[in-house]
Formats: structure tokens, sequence, C-alpha cells
């Protein structure tokens, strides 16, 4: 586990396992508990369960940061190795990456504010 951990912190999973299991699928079963709180939990509920959700939240952004980053030097390595066409993806990799961290910021400050 913490080598999976470490390797993708360092980029050297590749990137199609980096996006499409760790990003895409693990961030979906990561969303699921949420959805499925919105759609059966009280106003109530939430209040009284707040420790619970901002833990929730807080290891859900550890693992946003992860994985963004992992992301980040898994297309540059990808880059690196497949010259030209590697540079495609590599630099769509990272423009979604650059999204995915504004909408972190914006979605934190939206909580964070209540607005």
């Amino acid at each position: 586990m913490m080598q999976t951990i470490k390797d993708l912190w360092n980029g050297e999973v590749p990137l199609v396992i980096t996006f499409w299991f760790y990003n895409v699928f693990v961030n979906i079963l990561l969303s699921a508990p949420i959805y499925y709180l919105e759609y059966t939990w009280t106003p109530n509920d939430f209040y009284e369960n707040r420790s619970f959700i901002y833990l929730y939240i807080f290891l859900t952004l550890i693992y946003a940061i992860l994985i963004l980053v992992a992301l980040w030097r898994s297309a540059t390595n990808y880059s690196n190795e497949q010259k030209n066409k590697g540079k495609y993806w590599g630099g769509i990799t990272k423009f979604l990456v650059i999204i995915g961290a504004l909408r972190i910021v914006a979605d934190m400050s939206t909580f964070l504010t209540g607005a």
C-alpha cells in the first residue's frame, strides 16, 4: 500500500492507470457515500454528524492532492518517454490537473464560506 502511494506520488505509475483507475474510478467510489447521504440524510443528520463530514472532506482533499500531483508527474514521465505523441496526452492531462486544482479551490471556498 505504501509503495503504491509512493509510486503514485513520484509519477511512476503509468499515466493511463493513474488517470483512469486512481483518478476516475477511485474518485467515483469516494464520491458515492456523499451522494447517498445527500439523498437519505436530513439537514439535522448532517449537523449531528458534522465531525464525520469534516473528516470525510479532509480525507478526500488529501486524496485529491495526491492524485493531482501523481497525474502531473505521470504526465511528465509519459511525455518524456513517448516523444511527440506523449506531449499531446501529457499536455491534456496537465491541463485537466490545472482545472481540477481550480475546482478544488472553488469547492473549498464555497464550503468554508457557506455560499
